[in-house]
């Protein structure tokens, strides 16, 4: 990636996976308390047995009545009985932690999607890939590392490589996921510059390093381009007139639908006008 745009990328980075790793830890907190054997891998209420702090634990404490606290002083015995987790479990629920705890989650993740979302956007409005690109790309990347912030950052390097290598984007992004399985032919396939810099055995961030090294700045540079900057232009107006077209979608549905019943009618009297 371009080095003058480390601190934008790492802020975006940031705005995804900050709100996703508490959504992430808020589930494994609910998972703890609730969730069973099948699911958890762990026994039934094993976080409470256990007394792990929590802000689900927290909120009820919060906002229990002195009977309720009487109950949840039982948290922390490892000896909690079966009866005993479920009468927790209730005081949880009845405190309104569960419900509290589910909407932050939920508003976390909402957050963690409209980060990832002003990240495509960015990157579509700064370098010369189109939407319809982008996606395709980072959806296989993210597949490939099982992590979005890690998919994110080989995007930013896929894009340079493509811009470097005159490679289509959806390209170099399949031969990143691969390099992720271990497979560096596809990467080494890209361009003679990229076989000659990936030596035998050389782990993936090893890698991955070198290709920064190599191509890092490129997608930017050409961005700077009047070529790059029409590039942008086009993909930016092809973006508006789909969504305009969207946007009057059910008008233009209605208009077929009211102009077919305007045809009907004509049918229908035409015959009358002639006789």
């Amino acid at each position: 990636a371009d080095p003058d745009r480390a601190t934008e990328l790492m802020t975006a980075f940031s705005a995804y996976g900050l709100p996703l790793g508490d959504a992430f830890q808020m589930r494994d907190d609910v998972l703890g308390a609730f969730g069973d054997t099948a699911t958890t891998g762990k026994p039934v209420g094993d976080d409470l047995r256990e007394g792990k702090p929590t802000p689900l634990m927290a909120i009820a404490t919060e906002h229990a009545n002195a009977a309720q606290l009487q109950v949840l002083q039982l948290v922390g015995h490892a000896r909690l009985t079966d009866a005993e987790v479920i009468d927790v479990q209730r005081v949880i629920r009845e405190t309104g932690a569960l419900d509290q705890l589910e909407a932050e989650i939920s508003n976390k993740t909402d957050e963690a999607i409209a980060a990832n979302e002003e990240f495509i956007a960015s990157l579509a409005e700064t370098t010369t890939f189109s939407d319809s690109e982008l996606r395709p790309a980072l959806d296989n990347l993210v597949r490939a590392t099982g992590s979005l912030e890690s998919a994110q950052q080989q995007l930013t390097l896929a894009q340079d490589i493509a811009a470097g290598t005159g490679r289509p984007l959806v390209d170099v992004a399949d031969a990143l996921a691969k390099a992720n399985a271990g497979n560096m032919k596809s990467l080494q396939a890209l361009s003679p510059t990229i076989r000659d810099n990936i030596k035998e055995g050389e782990g993936l961030s090893s890698v991955l390093q070198e290709l920064a090294n190599t191509f890092g700045g490129q997608a930017s540079a050409q961005a700077q381009t009047l070529a790059g900057q029409m590039a942008i232009l086009r993909n930016q107006f092809g973006e508006a007139v789909e969504s305009i077209g969207a946007a009057f979608l059910p008008t233009l549905q209605g208009l077929v639908t009211l102009l077919r019943g305007v045809a009907d009618i004509v049918a229908r009297t035409q015959p009358r006008l002639h006789s």
